[in-house]
């Protein structure tokens, strides 16, 4: 079934309105969001039809595109490198370690 951007345009609202839930909640949400729809928009029976009707899979399909833009905007582009190694300061230089083991030579405890 082919649906309108009409109907993608107010899925994508309700979608993006209800915190961006996925696509099975959303399908379960829609009945419950559709005094909210007809208050924000003007509705046409036909797209509310299409709105109800429409598929948790077609749902995921229908949203890809912005699933995707989101999620760079969410979580970013960059990933941590050269420059986060250099702002966390780790003790290098000396080690007081008298024996082996993490507890032993925390405790005075000799091994072996």
């Amino acid at each position: 079934m082919s649906y309108s951007q009409e109907t993608l345009a107010v899925l994508t609202a309700v979608w993006e309105a209800a915190g961006y839930p996925w696509s099975v909640r959303l399908k379960a949400l829609l009945p419950w969001w559709m005094p909210w729809i007809r208050k924000r928009f003007r509705l046409r029976p036909e797209v509310e039809k299409q709105l109800l009707k429409i598929s948790a899979r077609q749902i995921d399909r229908r949203l890809k595109a912005a699933k995707t833009q989101r999620r760079r905007r969410i979580y970013g582009r960059t990933k941590p490198g050269y420059l986060l190694k250099h702002q966390i300061p780790v003790k290098t230089d000396r080690w007081d370690v008298q024996s082996p083991g993490f507890y032993g030579s925390r405790l005075g405890l000799a091994f072996g």
